[in-house]
C-alpha cells in the first residue's frame, strides 16, 4: 500500500498553482462554537493557514442547523452563524473575500485572496412565504440545498428512506425563487424522488456539492449513473465527498476516492467532477463534539480516510490523481475549473 504521510512535491505544487475549490466544509460550525466561548480571530488563527497549506483558493462555507435548534431556533441559529462568519471575514480583508457574484470570485483570485462562498445545508430556517430566502441572499448566500437528510416542508432528504414524493408545492416555489435570485441549487442530501422532481422544474445548472457514485458504493447519499448524467446534461458538477461510509466502508482509501472520480468521468466526462471534502473529523480534531446526527444513514461511528482526513491532506488526493496518470490539465478541472464554469454561468 502506498504511503500518504506527505504529498509529493509535484502534487503540492499543482495544488498551489491551481484554483482549488472545496465545495463543502463545515468550518462555520467551528467558528460559531469558538466565538460564542469568547475566542477571537478563528479564521486567521486556525482555518486560513490550513486552507493556504492545502492550496484551497475558493472555500464554500455551508450553514448547517443541528436538530436541537429546530424548529423555533432555526432562523436565530442560522443568522448567528452567518454573523460570526461574516465578522471573521471582515476582520481579514487582505486574506479572504466574500463572493456575491462571479466578478468577486475573479477579483479575489486575482488579488491572491481566499474566496469565501456562503451556502445553506438544508432549508429548515426558510419560511412558507420564502421571505427568508431574500434576506439570506442579501446577506450573501449564493448556494443552497433544499434539504439535509431530514424531511422538510419542501422535500424529503436522503435520510428519509421512504421518501417517494419529490418536491412539495412549496419546494417547487423555493427552487424557482432561488434560481430567480441566482442562488445555485445543491442536490446533495436530497432524496432521489426530490432530485428528479427538481430537475423537472429547474432550468439552470444544479450541483451536488458532496456526493459520490452509487454504482461503487450503494448509499442513499450517493448518486446513480442516471443522476450523474442528468447533472452533467444540465451543465452542473458533482463534488466528491471524502467520507469512508460513502466511498467504501470496507476499504476506505484514497485510491477508492479516485475510483469514484474516475467513475463519474466515465459516466459524464472530465468537465463534471469536483471536490466537496466535508472533512468532519477535521472539526472534531480541533474542538467540535460529534452528535449522533453527524453520522450518515446506517453509519455506526465517525472515521476518516487514512492520509485524507483533514484539509491539509488535500494534496494527497492530487498525488493519487497524478499516480493514476491523469494529466495536470484534467486535474486542474477536477480541483476547481469545473466549479468556476458553473459559478460563472449562475452568478451573474
Amino acid at each position: 500500500m502506498r504511503s500518504y504521510r506527505n504529498a509529493s512535491r509535484s502534487a503540492k505544487r499543482l495544488n498551489h498553482e491551481s484554483v482549488v475549490v472545496d465545495l463543502h466544509h463545515d468550518i462555520a460550525l467551528d467558528v460559531i462554537s469558538r466565538r460564542q466561548r469568547g475566542e477571537k480571530d478563528v479564521l486567521r488563527r486556525i482555518w486560513l493557514p490550513r486552507l493556504k497549506k492545502a492550496g484551497i483558493k475558493v472555500q464554500v462555507f455551508p450553514i448547517f442547523i443541528d436538530s436541537g435548534f429546530l424548529p423555533e431556533m432555526a432562523v436565530r441559529r442560522e443568522l448567528a452563524m452567518i454573523h460570526y462568519l461574516l465578522d471573521e471575514i471582515d476582520q481579514n480583508p487582505e486574506e479572504i473575500q466574500l463572493a456575491r457574484n462571479y466578478r468577486d470570485v475573479q477579483s479575489g483570485l486575482r488579488r491572491g485572496k481566499i474566496v469565501a462562498v456562503l451556502a445553506l445545508e438544508g432549508a429548515e430556517a426558510i419560511d412558507r412565504e420564502l421571505t427568508i430566502v431574500d434576506i439570506l441572499y442579501r446577506l450573501g448566500v449564493r448556494l443552497a440545498s433544499i434539504t439535509w437528510n431530514r424531511r422538510t416542508i419542501f422535500a424529503d432528504g436522503a435520510g428519509e428512506g421512504d421518501g417517494k414524493g419529490g418536491l412539495t408545492r412549496l419546494g417547487v416555489e423555493l427552487a424557482h425563487r432561488m434560481e430567480e435570485l441566482g442562488i445555485l441549487v445543491d442536490v446533495s442530501h436530497l432524496s432521489e424522488a426530490g432530485f428528479w422532481s427538481l430537475l423537472e422544474v429547474s432550468r439552470k445548472p444544479v450541483i451536488a456539492t458532496h456526493s459520490n457514485a452509487r454504482a461503487l458504493c450503494d448509499h442513499p447519499r450517493n448518486l446513480t449513473d442516471a443522476q450523474i448524467q442528468a447533472i452533467a446534461e444540465r451543465g452542473g458538477v458533482i463534488g466528491i465527498l471524502i467520507h469512508p461510509s460513502v466511498i467504501d466502508p470496507s476499504n476506505p482509501t484514497i485510491s477508492r476516492v479516485v475510483d469514484h472520480i474516475e467513475h463519474i468521468v466515465k459516466v459524464a466526462g472530465i468537465d463534471y467532477v469536483a471536490v466537496g471534502s466535508d472533512f468532519v473529523l477535521d472539526l472534531i480534531g480541533l474542538d467540535q463534539t460529534p452528535t449522533q446526527e453527524w453520522l450518515m444513514p446506517n453509519e455506526q461511528a465517525l472515521s476518516s480516510i487514512a492520509g485524507l482526513g483533514q484539509t491539509v491532506d488535500l494534496p494527497n488526493l492530487t498525488g493519487e490523481l497524478l499516480h493514476r496518470g491523469i494529466s495536470s490539465g484534467e486535474i486542474q478541472k477536477i480541483l476547481g475549473q469545473n466549479c468556476l464554469r458553473v459559478f460563472r454561468q449562475v452568478w451573474v
